[in-house]
């Protein structure tokens, strides 16, 4: 179990197992509206070699190639995280290669882990560029989480971290669990401005999101934290969430571990994942409600536990035209730590969405009130002038 901690999102269910037991012994029954899958499960990528794992991606479309970010082992046998990348070849999985690790020292030298990739243009010690790499970074096996940042001019690299966090704990929250799990979407790409989602378990475990301005890395905008609603999810601790943007229908789609938890080990990670999806609207306000759009099972997969998903994204955090999601989860079998752990590789499942934008819960976005790229910003009642230029946790 000690040795387990060490992959990242499996820590922060250690921290709240006992509160989501007691909730997630009976889940109220909810409206669930049409996602379809077809075709099954599909191999995304496998490290290839045993005594291995890869997990929590970050799944990128650009144009023919897909590529997958991935929490990856650094060596057979050994339990630390860092960030590799492989790249789909008209659907065949390439090789993966590590292309962010653990520093040599300081907040971010134990586990690099949980990327999230997006595009926009971020300027930085004379350099400009193309893309950021959000990830979870720690100096400790299972506490004193924090959100750092890399950027790259292209997908393959190389990238740069950036070397404080961009999203840090306040004081006396070494001890906790911290903050990780980054989902970020670009609202402003002229301007590096970015939505961060990420999980916050430093007093309770919960969903929040952030507005970032990174164009001037020399003086970074990050605004204080604003829940993720919770509304609609069944009284579930919303964690470990992939979150992307769907233009076509002003809405966001969240793809998450879903409970109850399962009662055979490994216990710390789910047997299902959801998906569910709120309107742009509602998310702003605060006031909406998610909506079930359908899981993903056992029953679904063939896999007994289906963990640590994705959502195949565009470079800047929207889901790709057309009426279809793709959802890259971590398959895992059972029994005893670490065989389990070195099961872990990805595999993708694709559905049809709904035509349906609403939820039918007075949740509705009105046609005229679609988000813009910078659509959440732009209706916040903050001026500039208030907003934090601070990097660090308020």
């Amino acid at each position: 179990m000690v040795l387990r901690l060490a992959t990242s999102r499996a820590r922060l269910v250690l921290v709240c197992l006992t509160v989501v037991g007691l909730l997630l012994a009976v889940e109220p029954p909810r409206a669930q509206a049409t996602l379809d899958w077809s075709g099954g499960a599909r191999l995304a990528y496998t490290p290839g070699e045993p005594r291995t794992y890869a997990y929590a991606p970050s799944a990128v479309s650009d144009g023919p190639d897909t590529y997958y970010f991935s929490c990856h082992s650094s060596a057979p046998g050994d339990i630390r995280d860092s960030i590799w990348v492989s790249r789909s070849d008209a659907g065949t999985p390439q090789a993966g290669r590590p292309v962010v690790a653990p520093s040599a020292s300081g907040w971010d030298s134990h586990h690099i882990c949980d990327p999230s990739v997006v595009a926009g243009t971020f300027r930085w010690a004379g350099t400009t560029y193309r893309y950021a790499l959000f990830y979870l970074g720690t100096d400790r096996h299972n506490t004193n989480n924090q959100i750092g940042v890399a950027f790259a001019t292209s997908l393959d690299g190389e990238w740069v971290k950036y070397p404080e966090p961009i999203v840090g704990l306040p004081a006396g929250a070494e001890d906790t669990w911290g903050v990780g799990q980054p989902s970020a979407v670009t609202l402003d790409a002229a301007r590096g401005e970015v939505l961060l989602f990420y999980t916050d378990g430093t007093a309770r475990t919960a969903g929040f999101r952030r507005d970032l301005v990174l164009g001037d890395m020399d003086h970074p905008v990050v605004d204080p934290p604003r829940p993720v609603p919770r509304a609609g999810l069944g009284g579930e601790v919303l964690h470990n969430f992939d979150v992307a943007y769907d233009r076509a229908r002003d809405r966001f789609y969240m793809v998450r571990e879903a409970g109850p938890r399962p009662m055979s080990q490994p216990v710390i990670i789910s047997e299902r994942v959801e998906v569910d999806s709120i309107s742009a609207r509602g998310l702003r306000t605060g006031a909406g409600a998610w909506r079930v759009e359908n899981r993903i099972t056992p029953g679904t997969t063939g896999f007994p536990r289906n963990h640590n998903p994705g959502l195949v994204r565009t470079v800047d955090g929207s889901l790709p035209a057309g009426d279809e999601l793709e959802v890259v989860l971590t398959r895992s079998t059972v029994g005893d730590f670490p065989a389990t752990l070195y099961s872990y590789d990805l595999w993708s499942l694709t559905g049809a969405l709904s035509a349906d934008d609403g939820d039918g819960i007075g949740d509705r976005t009105d046609r005229t009130d679609r988000l813009k790229l910078t659509g959440i910003r732009s209706r916040s009642s903050r001026s500039r002038s208030s907003r934090s230029r601070s990097s660090r946790t308020p």
